[in-house]
């Protein structure tokens, strides 16, 4: 479900941005590129350990460091996950804004905190961490909105005997309001 759901939004955004430069005359297109507003974002996640869904917020504080916070909840039959996951990212390589897709690849890492509830066993919450890697898109027609994509791995500790971490995948996309 979660890969239908990149492959869709891909397929939608990538001839939006496609239009919006054929619409541009020549001398628009050779232009120099006005820088793209990637200060502060706000937006949601989908796909994680177990697949969830959830808020993100992103603000760079340079063009190579950022910091990212994922807010995600996840229902795994009658166990209930709240995740809150703080990162910092590192941009490698340098965008190119001349190109109508920005692609901004990076990797990242922090703490993944927890909080477990079972309905006959109560609550229990834990720390764990987190690393993975992947890239954001942002298409010249909609220099706003970044859309991501990333790989990691995600420990969790053992909740109710069970250790929910792995390796999971993750899409999520960001309106950058600044």
């Amino acid at each position: 479900m979660f890969v239908r759901f990149a492959a869709l939004m891909f397929a939608v955004l990538t001839p939006l941005a496609a239009t919006a430069q054929e619409s541009q005359s020549p001398a628009q297109r050779t232009a120099a590129p006005s820088p793209r507003p990637h200060e502060i974002g706000l937006g949601g996640k989908a796909g994680g350990f177990s697949f969830g869904v959830g808020g993100s917020a992103r603000m760079w504080q340079s063009e190579k460091v950022g910091v990212q916070v994922d807010l995600s909840r996840y229902r795994i039959a009658s166990l209930n996950l709240l995740q809150v996951a703080p990162s910092l990212l590192f941009v490698l390589g340098e965008p190119d804004l001349d190109k109508p897709t920005q692609v901004r690849p990076y990797v990242g890492g922090g703490l993944n905190i927890l909080r477990a509830s079972y309905a006959s066993l109560g609550s229990k919450s834990g720390i764990g961490g987190q690393g993975f890697a992947g890239a954001e898109l942002v298409f010249a027609g909609l220099p706003r909105f970044g859309l991501s994509g990333d790989i990691g791995y995600y420990s969790t500790g053992d909740f109710f005997g069970v250790n929910f971490g792995g390796f999971a995948l993750s899409m999520a996309g960001h309106y950058y309001i600044r």
